[in-house]
């Protein structure tokens, strides 16, 4: 399962600061993630709590708990209920998963199963490094998720800023891709690949979408590049 998410007498304080805030146009914005798994997705958008990006203060709560495509997009539906039932409502709330070997039908119920509860869903076909990769290139054709951290480890291996005498190895679980993503990657190029790939389809077939992520529509998000979002926000001030 993944981590309940418990809100603290902090949040409140925040909350009680808005008004104080209102001419540095600055607002808390409270988005809970609920991850597949364990550690990769976790620890990738965790890293996120370190930036400030200059539209709002980010309130980021993260789970992941190793569990299967149907039960984060229940878990994430649970929290979010519950947060409304205390008055403390998220702003976003998200469900990250994979298609991995799951059923056509268990991936595209999900999905269909958070836009009926205004759950965003950050999923990707068929693996979460799809996001890593197209920091590198622009990729249309399906690969497997060996196959991605392969393909990364390449990139890593040829840019110039890796110096390390030690050949780079993806490791999936590891704390250091954000970092390595952006140091030796492109995060502008991962979104407008991420963009352009997800044009190429127009029916809810999500099963067949393969590549395709909906990852950078969060991290656009947590860049405060997402303007519905700030808008609603904002309204909080008023």
């Amino acid at each position: 399962m993944a981590r309940k998410i418990t809100l603290t007498g902090n949040l409140t304080k925040k909350y009680a600061k808005k008004t104080a805030k209102r001419s540095q146009r600055r607002v808390i914005g409270r988005i809970l993630i609920v991850c597949e798994g364990k550690k990769t997705e976790p620890n990738y958008f965790n890293a996120f709590k370190r930036i400030n990006n200059g539209v709002y203060l980010l309130d980021l709560e993260v789970g992941g708990g190793g569990i299967n495509t149907k039960q984060v997009v229940e878990e994430a539906v649970r929290l979010k209920v519950n947060a409304e039932k205390r008055k403390m409502p998220y702003d976003a709330v998200w469900a990250v998963f994979d298609r991995d070997s799951f059923p056509a039908n268990n991936f595209n119920s999900a999905i269909a199963k958070a836009e009926a509860h205004g759950v965003m869903s950050a999923w990707s076909n068929e693996a979460f490094e799809l996001w890593y990769l197209l920091h590198f290139e622009y990729r249309d054709t399906p690969m497997s998720r060996v196959d991605y951290g392969n393909a990364i480890a390449q990139h890593i291996n040829a840019s110039p800023l890796y110096t390390s005498k030690k050949q780079y190895s993806y490791v999936k679980n590891s704390k250091s891709h954000y970092d390595d993503m952006k140091r030796y990657g492109d995060l502008e190029q991962a979104i407008a690949n991420a963009t352009r790939l997800d044009g190429v389809y127009n029916d809810a077939r999500y099963a067949n979408h393969n590549p395709r992520t909906k990852v950078y529509l969060l991290v656009l998000q947590m860049l405060g590049r997402d303007e519905a979002f700030n808008r609603r926000i904002s309204e909080n001030l008023r």
